[in-house]
């Protein structure tokens, strides 16, 4: 039996008030898509609605409002479901997709059951909806349909099947809007041949990270800034050291460089010495941190920012909070990043 739960999202949105805004509040037109999906399957499901860890339903939410604390409900829950189902499936808004899927990884790189997230680019019920395909293909992977999950924490999207520690959002409209970091994601339409070898690169990149603790919490005071031309970091150096945050993570050019990069390296010194540690990960969507190609980067990686490798942003933030939660200091921070807890980034 897979255990399907409803958070909310696009795909549970139908229009509201007399503007038609989109806004999610139902429940029974997607269970009727999941059970006529399911059924055409020969799949057993349940369909759950989620709950906060007393066991009382939660409203369904646009995922823009989805926070850590949400997280670990969703968390709590699946741990529940998996004592009776053989897997879980999580129906998300898009827009914060793939921080839960990173945050449920982290959470438990290896949990007994697999868990696949996926959502919709356009509501339930409407005559292009892709949340009944969405649906059946997360359904069909949590089944192992293509090859053993073992019980890592997938997104399934668009015909597409990725790792939810490394994949992002890339496009508000597209059926396939999501895409996978440093990992290929696998195309269903691929041969079998070829998805049978990223499965296997899929699990031996988990499986060099089985001995790393999971993360238990996460903070929310965390900065998330992107560089630009010209960027001057002076005002932002004054503000932020007046009233550091537990954490920072940049957004930087290419490889790891920056508009007036000696500023940025001295207000990553200056919140260093405060005790809040600064991460940087590259800003292209296929890059990663590689700060000895470029002259131009010296200055950071001689500074006290820590090397996010090829994270996704959206696991580099997430893991970010929960070392802030944890309260690490800077070099354990540090150390924290070099390593990998479910093979969200390569070592």
């Amino acid at each position: 039996m897979i255990s399907v739960l409803l958070t909310g999202g696009t795909i549970a949105s139908t229009a509201t008030g007399e503007e038609g805004r989109f806004a999610p509040h139902v429940a029974d037109p997607v269970k009727a898509v999941i059970e006529a999906r399911s059924e055409a399957l020969g799949l057993a499901v349940e369909v759950e609605h989620w709950r906060d860890s007393d066991g009382n339903k939660m409203p369904l939410v646009d995922s823009c409002d989805m926070r850590p604390h949400h997280w670990l409900a969703l968390s709590a829950q699946i741990d529940r479901l998996a004592e009776r189902a053989e897997a879980v499936v999580v129906l998300h808004g898009t827009d914060t997709l793939a921080y839960t899927a990173s945050a449920l990884t982290l959470l438990a790189p290896h949990r007994p059951v697999p868990v696949v997230l996926t959502g919709a680019q356009v509501a339930v019920g409407l005559p292009d909806s892709d949340a009944g395909d969405n649906i059946a293909l997360a359904l069909r992977a949590a089944a192992g349909e293509w090859g053993s999950v073992d019980g890592d924490t997938l997104i399934a999207f668009g015909q597409c099947l990725m790792r939810g520690v490394r994949a992002s959002k890339f496009s508000t409209s597209a059926k396939n809007g999501f895409g996978s970091r440093a990992v290929p994601l696998i195309n269903l339409m691929d041969p079998a041949a070829s998805r049978q070898s990223i499965w296997q690169q899929w699990q031996s990149e988990r499986a060099a990270s089985a001995t790393a603790s999971p993360v238990t919490g996460f903070s929310e005071d965390v900065i998330h800034l992107t560089v630009q031309p010209g960027k001057d970091w002076a005002r932002t150096t004054a503000r932020l050291l007046a009233v550091p945050p537990r954490g920072l993570l940049l957004s930087l050019y290419g490889t790891g460089s920056s508009p007036l990069a000696q500023q940025l390296a001295d207000l990553c010194n200056g919140l260093a010495e405060r005790g809040c540690p600064s991460v940087a990960v590259s800003a292209s969507p296929q890059g990663a941190i590689v700060w000895r190609h470029y002259a131009a980067t010296q200055p950071l990686e001689e500074s006290a920012l820590i090397d996010g490798g090829d994270m996704t942003t959206e696991c580099a933030i997430t893991k970010l909070m929960a070392a802030a939660h944890l309260g690490l200091s800077i070099d354990e921070t540090r150390g924290f990043f070099a390593t990998a807890i479910a093979g969200e980034r390569s070592l």
